[in-house]
């Protein structure tokens, strides 16, 4: 102690102005316990990290690497080294010690708002972060995860989104012969009331067995198709007509007409989509409350067309693409969904030419 006064006295005014201010510094966070020496230890403890440090990319790099050799599915390491991509793009240079919860979280909520993630994606994504960052700290790079510290978003039950097939057999039976074409395009190849609304006999491939989306259709820079099942396929046959015509043929009224019919050609496309949209969406749902009481919530019918096909094939990258669903994040929505394959053999054995026959 003596030895430590002596030496204290011979601190230079400087040295003791600037212990001064960094106490005054730790001022707020007194109540937590902090000292000059805990703030000291803690420095070298982290630049102790830094001066080790790799890069975000280095280190991701490093953690594929350790991953392939422990032999995981390749569907997995591709999800690893796809989601560490992603993130470095965005922080490969910085160093692997400065990650923090904040700056995970907030690349997390930028992506998903980008991409429009739902929460089952942006819980996958958080948790390969957190499997990468749990290999950094494994490797001495970090003292803890960051990833562990962001919260996980509340999913919202897609299990309880999925159809019984029963609950469809209903729907169908209410169904018009319109609706029931409509309704079965979307149940059993996935399609949106969208999509659908804008099909046109010509879109079907009928020597493929496929329903082609084009890039209009679709909305999107390609087209994709989807692959039509038996039971569909047998019924779409009886119920053919010409192609050029529209696969929901929706009859407009004299009002309406002659209020589109005064707008610009452009603009009367869109509104005439519009409509046809709206049109569809509001014949299904007449039809679904004449059918009650069935369990049904929003988007039912393409998340039951992915899971049913999922479970039926095995097969994600297929399923993900008919679907046009992102694969990056397929398997990790739609896994394990189904959990009783006798419900999807009955969901392709639905004709909708008379659903209630068993």
């Amino acid at each position: 102690n003596n030895l430590g006064a002596a030496n204290a006295i011979g601190l230079s005014d400087g040295l003791k102005q600037e212990a001064l201010a960094c106490w005054r510094k730790l001022e707020p966070l007194r109540h937590l316990g902090a000292t000059l020496t805990k703030a000291v230890d803690y420095y070298i403890k982290d630049a102790g990290l830094a001066a080790k440090s790799k890069t975000v990319a280095e280190a991701a790099a490093a953690c594929v690497d350790a991953k392939r050799r422990k032999n995981l599915s390749l569907g997995h390491l591709k999800r690893i080294r796809q989601t560490m991509e992603q993130f470095c793009k965005t922080h490969g240079k910085a160093p692997i010690s400065t990650m923090k919860a904040a700056t995970v979280k907030a690349w997390l909520e930028a992506y998903a708002e980008k991409h429009d993630l739902n929460e089952v994606s942006y819980n996958a994504k958080k948790r390969y972060l957190s499997l990468f960052f749990g290999y950094c700290v494994d490797s001495d790079l970090l003292e803890s995860n960051p990833a562990d510290k962001v919260e996980a978003r509340e999913e919202d039950g897609r299990r309880k989104r999925v159809m019984r097939p029963a609950d469809l057999r209903k729907w169908l039976a209410a169904s018009s012969p319109a609706v029931r074409t409509a309704i079965s395009i979307q149940a059993f190849c996935g399609c949106r009331t969208a999509e659908v609304a804008r099909l046109r006999w010509a879109d079907i491939n009928w020597k493929d067995a496929k329903v082609v989306l084009e890039a209009d259709i679709a909305k999107i820079p390609s087209r994709r198709s989807s692959p039509i099942p038996p039971n569909l396929f047998a019924y779409l046959m009886k119920v053919r007509k010409e192609d050029d015509r529209l696969i929901w043929e929706a009859e407009q009224d004299a009002e309406t007409r002659a209020r589109y019919q005064s707008k610009p050609p452009k603009q009367r496309a869109a509104m005439l989509d519009e409509w046809r949209i709206h049109n569809l969406v509001v014949a299904m749902t007449e039809a679904r409350e004449a059918a009650a009481p069935i369990e049904w919530q929003r988007n039912a019918l393409r998340v039951s067309a992915a899971s049913y096909w999922f479970d039926k094939t095995k097969d994600g990258a297929a399923t993900a693409s008919a679907m046009g669903h992102d694969p990056d994040t397929f398997e990790d929505n739609y896994k394990d969904i189904i959990r009783d394959s006798d419900s999807t053999r009955e969901w392709f054995e639905i004709d909708p030419a008379d659903p209630m026959k068993a």
